[in-house]
Formats: C-alpha cells, structure tokens, sequence
C-alpha cells in the first residue's frame, strides 16, 4: 500500500528532528558540570580551605528606610557556625547589628540588645547558610545530594548551565555555571524574609579573583527579582579554625 501524504510527512519531520537534535552540543550531565567548576574554581583542596574563613566586605542594601550604605565581616566555620557583623546608619544614627548562629541556636544584637532567635527564624537561617554551604561546591560530591540538569540559561547575557541541588530536609538550591569558564556565576533558593515572607533569592557572583580557590569579590542580590544587596569584598582570608569567642554571646 502507497504511503499516504500524512504519514510521508511525519517521516520527514521526525529525520529533521533528528538531524537537528544530532547538531546540537550535547548537555554536560550535573555531575560533570560540578566537577569542572571544582576544577575551575582552583579544585577540590582550595575549596575545602575557603569553608572556614572571614571575609570585609562594604556595599548597599535595600531597607524600609530605603538604600543604606553598609560594611561588614562574615566568618564562616562550614556549615555548622556563622557570625556576620554589619555596620550601617539609618536617619542619621549609626546602628551595630551582630548575628550568629551556631549548631543549635542563633542570636541577633542589635548595638546593646540582644535577641534569641526561635525555632522557625534558627531554621531559616540554617537554610539560608545551607545555600551558601553548597556554593563552595565540594559538599555536592556526598551521596546526600541529588543533582538535577536545569538546562542552559543566561546569567548577566552570558550563557550558563543549571543544575539543581536536592537534600532531603532542605529546599533545593538551584546553581548556574558560566558555560565557557565553568566559575559559579549565580545561586538561585527560596528564602524567608524577616517578616516570613517567601521569596525567590537570587545570588550573582563576579569579579573573580585567586584567593586560594578562585572567589566573586563582588556579590549581587536579588529577591523576587528586585535589588536587596550589592556588596564589593574586600578582604578575605581562609583560616585552620576559628575561635571560639567569636560565637559566644554577650
């Protein structure tokens, strides 16, 4: 029996579809596109240095009292204590804020108060440092995580590769890496802010620089796609350990 014009055309149309999916470049699988920013980012032993660390940093944020002017340190001790201290000056008063939180609880002094933080807020900052805690990369190699391709996106009108970081317990961590030079040039998480509002956080990450691992001395972010923070490093330095003193409260 002849072939009937409809069917000719499917034919036709599925040889285009192949030839043309055999044109394109084949999507690197999760697993190598971390591995080649590991690799890009200095490797494995550089990155594991930089996960207890303090890094000077000035910028701006955005506030209810509009864009402030603001300058801080962070010091990191991997995923299990965080202290930021910042500096800012709101209507004219200058305002001293501390935050840290350690493997069981978390704190806020703002000048001479001093605030516990409850359960659900010590949760969201674990989940926050949790996203911070996946971008030194390293920690994607563990069979906790599972990694999911996001495709091939534009980060900053450049082309990047996403891929989705899941563990069970925390939310998913969405990680973009720019397609020529495999640098992590963006994070993407959902956060809550003070008030418990759900947002989408997004992180950009550039003007790289070798500090030990290759690092973004530059960080902008975005929450619901509008601007929150930009900040400029600029210090950093990888420490053996830190002390203990730092995280002790008042």
């Amino acid at each position: 029996m002849p072939m009937s014009r409809w069917s000719t055309h499917l034919v036709l149309a599925g040889l285009l579809a192949v030839a043309f999916h055999s044109g394109r470049a084949a999507e690197p699988d999760p697993k190598t596109l971390v591995e080649q920013a590991i690799k890009a980012h200095g490797g494995e032993a550089e990155l594991k240095k930089v996960q207890i660390s303090t890094s000077q940093f000035k910028g701006k944020i955005q506030s209810p009292a509009g864009e402030l002017d603001v300058s801080g340190e962070v010091a990191s001790d991997k995923d299990v204590r965080q202290r930021v201290a910042l500096q800012l000056e709101v209507g004219g008063m200058k305002v001293e804020v501390l935050s840290v939180l350690t493997n069981d609880s978390g704190w806020v002094k703002v000048n001479d108060v001093v605030i516990d933080l409850d359960a659900d807020k010590v949760a969201e900052a674990r989940e926050q440092s949790h996203g911070h805690w996946v971008a030194t990369l390293v920690p994607l190699r563990g069979p906790e995580y599972k990694l999911a391709g996001r495709g091939e996106v534009k980060v900053l009108d450049k082309p990047a590769y996403g891929v989705i970081a899941s563990r069970d317990g925390r939310r998913d961590v969405q990680l973009f890496f720019d397609k020529e030079t495999h640098l992590l040039v963006k994070t993407e998480q959902r956060v809550k802010d003070e008030a418990g509002k759900e947002l989408t956080e997004e992180s950009y990450f550039s003007n790289f620089e070798e500090k030990n691992a290759r690092q973004p001395m530059k960080v902008s972010v975005r929450r619901d796609d509008m601007p929150y923070m930009d900040a400029e490093v600029t210090s950093f330095q990888t420490k053996e350990k830190l002390e203990d003193s730092l995280f002790q409260k008042p």
